[in-house]
């Protein structure tokens, strides 16, 4: 009995990382996201003051 709660505690901390993992990743990608569309709006911004 002792050792099935232990399994499922090892598990609940695998699938806890795994959805830190991803979530990680997630934000990851929606910072590069924003600093991509910042970046192009900048040089718009640049290009539309210099002409």
């Amino acid at each position: 009995m002792q050792n099935k709660k232990e399994r499922k505690i090892n598990m609940d901390a695998h699938e806890l990382n795994t959805w830190l993992i991803l979530g990680t990743l997630f934000l990851l990608c929606l910072v590069g996201l924003g600093i991509g569309i910042y970046d192009t709006m900048k040089q718009k911004k640049e290009k539309s003051l210099s002409a």
